[in-house]
């Protein structure tokens, strides 16, 4: 079953296999996608890691020289993901400073903008579009209140507006791919591909016992740059499974969950652990016909998990987290965050309207790392928000909350019976996590691997939506199940 609406789902495939009862077929894309996989394995290791990023990129303007959707979406999400522990490291050309985080920002926003000049496309507006643009706005009006409070110090200021660009500029591209297309399948696919990188590496930090390391254990962090970066992205990545398990019950996604679930307890990652305790028993008690059984079920393994969580979830010692701060090894205590918010939302009464601006935490937080004299992260959304952009940014991104949280909740309605039926929940079920998640231990929003991914699922679902609805003026008020039925039976009687 493919996540198509409005069309025949008969698509052409290329040569299939049969492993055991299991029968795998292969198109191009998927295909071509294996193999570079492999070949970006090999230069990984042969190389290094840069000749690898480097080979990605090669790849996604040789799928947009084919003008192949399914392509680009993939190398998007595969380049970002891999990208994610090297998007604080720079070089020079001459006097400029230059990350690859940048490089990556412009070159795929100047593909999506060169594809849509190609298709000779309009930029398109949504609820979801409009709300994430005002939020850019609010940050905006940062950046400048950056520049002056700060001077040249307020530069922090000015990838963090970039990065916000970029995520606009892939939620228009991917609604609008959706809404002319009706054809969910090369995101989520490429979603797939993407995690295959992450979830290997995660392994390799830990048989070679690299990366972070708190209290004994080894925090693994994959190609993240930290493991709380790591555990924010296997939240979305598990409730995707969760959903293509639901969706087609495939070893593909029974594969990801067992790869992935271990992968989250061995992050370490408090925030990402609740957001996963919030977001699984949400999704299943809702499509279990067993609810009060599944309901138990995550009770039980709650209480046998509680000996190993509490310590992390309930540590309050200060004078620990006095020394953590100081060393810049942290355990991720309650306590630890308490702190932080309490220091920030003092040097918020300061510049209440306006706030310090954009991404000026890391500068003005008084609790700071000895080793790089950088303060630490806010650690919770609404405060880091309130600190850096003022009232008027914080209205701006309670709004986008609120509107993101609708269109969600909507979507979640009207795909009901329809194959994006349980994607849609799940990523209602992701957002109602990150919300708890942001307002308690964690601040989702900075991790761009992640809203790469959440983001791109919210544009697919809302552009095949609109685009179910406006297919069929006289159907409004249906859900697209009923819309793709009424379709579909269109087509049976023109062919016969």
């Amino acid at each position: 079953m493919t996540a198509r609406f409005g069309q025949n789902n008969t698509t052409t495939m290329g040569p299939s296999w049969k492993l055991g009862e299991v029968r795998v077929r292969f198109n191009a894309p998927i295909l071509a996608t294996v193999i570079l996989a492999a070949l970006v394995g090999v230069v990984y290791l042969a190389i290094g890691p840069l000749w690898a990023i480097a080979v990605l990129l090669g790849a996604t303007f040789i799928g947009l020289s084919l003008q192949s959707y399914s392509w680009l979406i993939t190398f998007v999400l595969v380049v970002r993901t891999y990208l994610d522990a090297y998007t604080d490291e720079y070089f020079y050309v001459g006097a400029v400073r230059i990350s690859a985080a940048a490089v990556f920002s412009l070159v795929m926003t100047s593909l999506i903008i060169w594809s849509f000049i190609a298709s000779r496309s309009l930029v398109p507006t949504s609820d979801g579009i409009k709300a994430l643009a005002l939020l850019i706005l609010g940050s905006l009006i940062a950046v400048f209140t950056a520049y002056g409070r700060l001077g040249a110090e307020g530069n922090v200021a000015l990838r963090e507006i970039v990065r916000l660009l970029m995520l606009l500029v892939w939620y228009i591209f991917l609604y609008d791919r959706a809404r002319k297309s009706k054809n969910a399948d090369p995101f989520l696919r490429a979603v797939i591909f993407a995690s295959a990188i992450p979830l290997v590496m995660g392994f390799v930090d830990l048989i070679t016992g690299t990366k972070f390391d708190a209290e004994g254990a080894t925090r693994i962090s994959s190609t993240f740059v930290n493991p709380n970066s790591y555990g924010t992205y296997l939240v979305f990545l598990i409730m995707f499974a969760f959903a293509r398990i639901s969706d087609r019950n495939d070893w593909v996604g029974k594969l990801v969950l067992c790869l992935a679930l271990p992968s989250l307890v061995l992050t370490y990652s408090r925030g990402a652990w609740i957001a996963l305790m919030v977001a699984a028993p949400l999704y299943w008690v809702y499509v279990s016909k067993h609810r009060v059984k599944v309901s138990a079920a995550f009770v039980f393994v709650l209480l046998i998990a509680y000996p190993i969580l509490a310590p992390r979830l309930s540590a309050v010692d200060y004078g620990d987290v006095i020394t953590e701060a100081q060393t810049g090894m942290t355990s991720n205590s309650f306590s630890f965050r308490v702190m932080i918010w309490k220091e920030l939302i003092k040097l918020w009464s300061q510049n209440p309207v306006l706030g310090w601006g954009l991404a000026t935490t890391p500068t003005i937080n008084p609790i700071r790392v000895v080793q790089d004299n950088r303060g630490f992260a806010a650690h919770n959304d609404a405060v880091r928000h309130l600190v850096e952009t003022g009232l008027i940014g914080l209205l701006c991104y309670l709004n986008f909350l609120r509107v993101l949280g609708i269109n969600l909740f909507r979507l979640s309605k009207r795909f009901v019976g329809t194959p994006l039926g349980s994607y849609a929940l799940a990523a209602f079920a992701t957002y109602v996590a990150i919300v708890v998640e942001s307002f308690t231990v964690g601040d989702p929003l900075l991790e761009s691997s992640f809203m790469f991914h959440f983001l791109g699922l919210a544009a697919i679902l809302e552009g095949i939506s609109h685009s179910a609805h406006s297919a069929s003026d006289d159907e409004a008020g249906e859900t697209p199940a009923k819309i793709m039925d009424t379709q579909e039976a269109r087509v049976v009687i023109q062919s016969a």
